[in-house]
């Protein structure tokens, strides 16, 4: 039965985008068809997740706020695509990756409410899972997202122009540790974040 929900929810996304907006991907093919990897997006719009579950030519487990889990109409879609809430993502996200599998944050934490491309700071998180699990990170950047459905405003705006842009996977060395140093973490999560600004 999940397996036959999570189809139709996919070809919902298929519809959405192909007739209400206008999608162009760039460097798709460096998503991994199979193994561990991290897609590292910016946010700045309710569509970001949605466009990305749209042309991912894999199933990905997205990292969501805790809070939109309590809200009825969305969290059987939550629960139905395999999203992680925050509380206890830490967990979640390396049991995921151990598993091969892969893994959406948006490393800001938040969606942006005002317009603009720069990603300002990230939080260290992402680095902890990629140099616990020595999964890639896939850096994404988003535009056209923010125009077409900024946070807090109703209805969007349709036929907009929605880019996506791929970029090369950042591969880090997996540290052994038990506990990773803030020092450690400082070059991965710069690394990161300027990867998604030059996408941008």
């Amino acid at each position: 039965m999940k397996a036959l929900v999570y189809f139709l929810v996919k070809i919902f996304h298929k519809v959405f985008f192909t007739v209400l907006y206008n999608v162009e991907v760039r460097g798709l093919e460096n998503i991994p068809l199979t193994g561990r990897a991290i897609l590292a997006a910016n946010h700045e719009s309710y569509l970001d997740s949605m466009v990305l579950f749209y042309i991912s030519p894999r199933k990905f487990h997205a990292v969501a706020g805790k809070w939109l889990f309590k809200v009825w109409w969305l969290s059987w879609v939550f629960r139905v695509t395999d999203c992680i809430p925050t509380n206890g993502s830490s967990a979640g996200v390396i049991n995921a990756l151990n598993r091969d599998e892969l893994v959406l944050i948006f490393p800001e934490g938040i969606c942006r409410r005002r317009r603009e491309r720069i990603v300002a700071r990230i939080h260290k998180g992402i680095a902890v899972f990629a140099l616990t699990t020595g999964a890639p990170v896939i850096p994404i950047g988003i535009r056209g997202t923010f125009e077409a459905w900024p946070q807090m405003k109703f209805p969007p705006r349709l036929f907009m122009k929605i880019c996506v842009t791929v970029g090369s996977p950042l591969r880090f060395e997996k540290y052994e540790g038990n506990q990773i140093p803030e020092n450690v973490l400082e070059g991965p999560v710069q690394e990161i974040a300027g990867s998604i600004k030059k996408l941008l």
